[in-house]
């Protein structure tokens, strides 16, 4: 299961229904920054399941939340858990995705993905592979979701075997894991595409390339940061904003360093620089300054808007 923004009330409104019997192994990843460290200690309060945060390696049993602990990717293996610390994926750790590629890789049809309440479009590109690897794909219902961004990229890129509202998730996986996995194999197999596109990574600095399968685009740089199409617009928004408050701060100082030598070369003997070398450098410091924080107060709210909220044209329906 993934959630983002209005995830932690979503997971316990699931996790508190399922019945204390319940056989499968649950993963969760819960993206925001925000999120308490004892994560695991929150939702086990009101689960019947016993409720732990993942151990680096440790063996996976039935009947077991494993939680992904803070800043570290949560990757399932046959068998066992990985707490990996590698590189962010649209600009947070742990993330969705690499949670739900794991499980496909690692256990195909029988791996179900949930994807719940959260922004942007974490864990749509990993419920795909889901879905490629002949898993069952779950998303909650946008109508339920508090922040309905992530179920609606999810419904807008693939088809998602179900689509329920919240309060009845937990009933129907405990239907699913009860049911029999299908021994058919996938049907289609998608073919990822590296595109012309070279950008530059706004997480590392070096180069992101653009691929694409018959889905979803994404960028990736070659050691490891991965962003989606909206996620890569949002951190770029980051960085840019952050580049422009580092330079007026940077031109602030100099007029400071500036007007300070001119104070000293005044009140020095013989002084070898004329002073007010260091005051025109502090008057046009001064005047950058105050321009570019004019453009930035003009040009800001285009540059840096913020995603749009995304609004579900109408209620969807199960497949």
């Amino acid at each position: 299961m993934g959630a983002s923004a209005g995830g932690i009330a979503a997971l316990k409104t699931i996790l508190s229904k399922l019945p204390e019997e319940f056989p499968a192994s649950v993963f969760i990843t819960h993206t925001s920054p925000t999120a308490p460290g004892s994560l695991d200690q929150v939702l086990g309060s009101v689960c019947p399941v016993p409720v732990r945060m993942a151990k680096d390696r440790e063996k996976i049993d039935g009947g077991r939340i494993y939680v992904a602990p803070p800043n570290l990717h949560l990757i399932i293996k046959r068998g066992f858990i990985r707490n990996a610390f590698l590189p962010k994926e649209n600009g947070t750790r742990p993330a969705i995705d690499p949670m739900f590629r794991s499980a496909a890789h690692s256990y195909a049809r029988r791996a179900i993905g949930c994807l719940l309440t959260g922004y942007l479009d974490d864990g749509a590109a990993g419920l795909g592979v889901i879905k490629d690897e002949g898993g069952i794909t779950v998303v909650q219902d946008p109508h339920t979701a508090q922040h309905p961004e992530m179920p609606l990229s999810a419904i807008q890129s693939l088809k998602p075997d179900y689509i329920v509202p919240l309060d009845e998730i937990a009933p129907l996986l405990v239907t699913l894991i009860n049911s029999k996995v299908s021994g058919k194999a996938p049907v289609t197999e998608t073919e990822t595409r590296q595109m012309e596109q070279v950008t530059t990574c706004p997480g590392c600095g070096g180069v992101l390339h653009q691929y694409t399968d018959d889905r979803v685009i994404w960028y990736q740089c070659r050691v490891g940061h991965r962003f989606t199409s909206e996620s890569m617009i949002a951190e770029q928004n980051t960085v840019i904003e952050e580049h422009y408050w580092r330079f007026l701060s940077l031109l602030k100082e100099k007029e400071d360093v500036a007007r300070t030598m001119a104070f000293d070369q005044r009140a020095t003997v013989n002084a070898a620089i004329d002073p007010e070398f260091f005051e025109k450098q502090a008057q046009v410091a001064a005047e950058a300054y105050r321009r570019i924080h004019e453009i930035i107060e003009e040009f800001g709210p285009v540059l840096f808007p913020g995603m749009p909220a995304k609004e579900p044209a109408k209620s969807p329906k199960n497949s």
